[in-house]
């Protein structure tokens, strides 16, 4: 990036972190995965470039969501990441229920944060006759809500990397995407200051 001001010219140089690499460090990722929410999402990220959304997927989802729980999260962090999770490894509604029978199986706490419990409920809600857009008011929120947590995550890292952060960053994050959320939470692992996150 060049910058000229009266005949000054500042260049900024980024590396370039290709996701692909981090698969040869998966056993590094599991371990900062019990305190590192972004390891969590980049090992999310590696199972869906890896997986079809089928059995392979539905397997490698069950992994992640076993260990989530034991992770060592408080209940709100692990209700986004379990948010996040969802709904990048993506599955077909006949291998969520699968996910959902063998999670009650199990009886895991983590069934109050799962976004597929959540599909289940709008598709027994809509059995019952409840309004339509009442619904889709509410999964609007729900959305809305996993934009939000995905910033608080963010946002939070960054003060434990860098420290307090200025109003520019904060605009930044406000103003974002699901996609730029995700890419500058994959930036943060190699970020040496604040502007590298988001490539100003």
């Amino acid at each position: 990036m060049h910058r000229d001001n009266n005949g000054c010219t500042l260049i900024f140089r980024f590396p370039v972190i290709h996701l692909a690499a981090w698969r040869q460090r998966m056993a590094n990722l599991r371990a900062q995965a019990a305190t590192n929410p972004f390891a969590v999402m980049v090992l999310a990220q590696l199972e869906y470039r890896a997986t079809r959304p089928d059995s392979t997927r539905l397997a490698s989802k069950l992994t992640l969501a076993r260990a989530l729980a034991k992770w060592n999260y408080t209940t709100d962090t692990r209700r986004l990441l379990f948010h996040l999770l969802d709904s990048l490894l993506t599955l077909p509604e006949p291998l969520n229920d699968q996910l959902l029978e063998t999670l009650e199986a199990e009886e895991t706490a983590m069934m109050d944060t799962m976004n597929s419990y959540e599909r289940l409920l709008f598709r027994r809600e809509r059995t019952a006759g409840i309004a339509e857009g009442e619904i889709k008011g509410e999964i609007k929120g729900k959305i809305q809500g996993k934009i939000e947590g995905a910033a608080e995550i963010l946002e939070t890292q960054l003060q434990q990397k860098f420290g307090a952060l200025p109003d520019w960053a904060l605009a930044h994050i406000a103003q974002a995407d699901p996609e730029a959320l995700r890419q500058w939470a994959l930036n943060v692992l190699q970020a040496d200051k604040l502007q590298d996150v988001f490539g100003d």
